[in-house]
């Protein structure tokens, strides 16, 4: 199946992994952002507090540990 076309154009592959390692080296931030979900979200500035991660869990639908 051919990638999806958006305004006449074909969307491009993007090395996700490539783009977050880039955006820790230039921030200066270490962390562990592979494998914590916390490190992701404070990497890409979104809220990692528990009742975010909490409202992500819920949206991505995934049940939470209580």
């Amino acid at each position: 199946m051919p990638p999806p076309i958006y305004r006449g154009q074909q969307l491009q592959s993007v090395d996700v992994e490539a783009v977050l390692t880039q955006l820790a080296s230039k921030k200066g931030v270490g962390g562990n952002w592979r494998t914590s979900i916390v490190d992701l979200l404070k990497l890409l500035d979104l809220d990692s507090s528990l009742s975010a991660r909490k409202e992500l869990a819920d949206e991505l639908g995934r049940a939470r540990r209580r």
